[in-house]
């Protein structure tokens, strides 16, 4: 018996400061196309666990919701500092 493939996206720059920059622009790109020619069991997209409208219902792929490791109230404070443009 044949499996169909599986294909999994990391969709977390669409859901961060990127989401309209390169990585984001390529993986909204992706996902479009994907929407159009897969089978959307084959597809799984991993996002973070907060619910975020940035990565569309329109896709209709399972999602797998992953925790963004903690950080220092200090040390987020700087990396949300050097991420924003």
């Amino acid at each position: 018996m044949a499996t169909r493939p599986l294909v999994a996206v990391d969709a977390r720059p669409l859901q961060g400061p990127a989401r309209y920059q390169g990585i984001g622009t390529y993986t909204r790109g992706l996902l479009e196309g994907l929407a159009e020619v897969a089978d959307p069991a084959s597809v799984v997209l991993f996002v973070e666990e907060e619910e975020d409208a940035s990565v569309p219902a329109k896709w209709p792929f399972r999602q797998i919701h992953i925790a963004r490791p903690r950080r220092p109230r200090r040390l987020q404070e700087l990396w949300n500092f050097l991420l924003t443009p």
